[in-house]
């Protein structure tokens, strides 16, 4: 079914969003710049969150989710 609706998705000249595999994974060894979460405010500020409420946003290269060494 997937790979059908991929081949649909061609024929009709809209390319399928890449596999999870495809997509390399976040570096854990950064830990960021202001302007990383500046742009996160940015974004919560602006028109396009109009429909974000109530949600823990957390702006912090994966640290929280993946074992991490954090850099001296």
């Amino acid at each position: 079914m997937v790979r059908s609706m991929g081949q649909k998705l061609a024929e009709a000249g809209m390319a399928p969003p890449p596999a999870a595999s495809d997509t390399p994974p976040a570096s854990t060894t950064s830990l960021g710049a202001p302007d990383d979460i500046a742009n996160a405010v940015l974004f919560l500020a602006s028109d396009e969150s109009r429909f974000v409420s109530g949600q823990k946003l957390v702006v912090d290269n994966t640290l929280t989710v993946t074992p991490a060494i954090v850099p001296s």
